[in-house]
C-alpha cells in the first residue's frame, strides 16, 4: 500500500485530497491542528496533529507515520501560512 501525508487537510483541498485517495487505497496521513474535530471517517485516513509553523509538531507526525508504517511514498505540502498587514508597514 502506498502512503502519503497531506498538510492542511482540515478543509477544502486538503481534505477532499485525503479523501480521494484514502477511497483509492492509499493510505493517508492527514496533518490537521485539532484532529478531534475531524468526522470524516474512511479505513485508511488517520487524522493527525499537526501544525506545520511548530517544528515540535512537525517532529512528532513524523515520527507517529515511522511508528506505525514502514514508509512515506509521497508528501503533499498544501498547509498555508499568511500574516495580514496594512500595505506599507
Amino acid at each position: 500500500m502506498q502512503t502519503i501525508l497531506i498538510t492542511g487537510a482540515s478543509s477544502g483541498i486538503g481534505l477532499a485530497t485525503a479523501q480521494r485517495f484514502a477511497e483509492t487505497g492509499w493510505s493517508v496521513y492527514a496533518g490537521v491542528r485539532s484532529p478531534g474535530e475531524m468526522t470524516v471517517s474512511l479505513p485508511t485516513l488517520t487524522f493527525l496533529s499537526l501544525d506545520v509553523t511548530d517544528e515540535t509538531s512537525v517532529k512528532a507526525a513524523i515520527r507517529q507515520i515511522e511508528q506505525e508504517v514502514d514508509h512515506l511514498d509521497v508528501v503533499f505540502c498544501n498547509a498555508g501560512h499568511g500574516l495580514l498587514r496594512a500595505l506599507g508597514q
